[in-house]
């Protein structure tokens, strides 16, 4: 995250797509990830989760924090609206 944040880089997609499980040292990774760049003035959205891993945020209810779509492209669409109503 830190290299993105050097290269101006603030609005991350986490693509999760590919993950078939994920453990608290995930969900740790992923906190981490929102919290460097909403404190960097950026943000962190997810997208792709399988039904385990969005059963594991919603029981966690980190589902209210972060902001998920099902596709990369629903995702990147969310940073393009954003930056039009900027």
């Amino acid at each position: 995250m830190h290299g993105l944040l050097e290269d101006d880089k603030k609005e991350v997609i986490v693509d999760l797509s590919s993950v078939k499980f994920m453990n608290s040292s995930g969900l740790g990774l992923l906190i981490g990830g929102l919290t460097t760049m909403r404190n960097a003035g950026g943000d962190l959205v997810i997208c792709g989760a399988n039904k385990k891993i969005e059963s594991l945020l919603v029981i966690t209810k980190l589902i209210t924090v972060f902001d998920h779509y099902r596709t990369l492209e629903e995702a990147v669409e969310s940073y393009e609206d954003k930056e039009k109503t900027e």
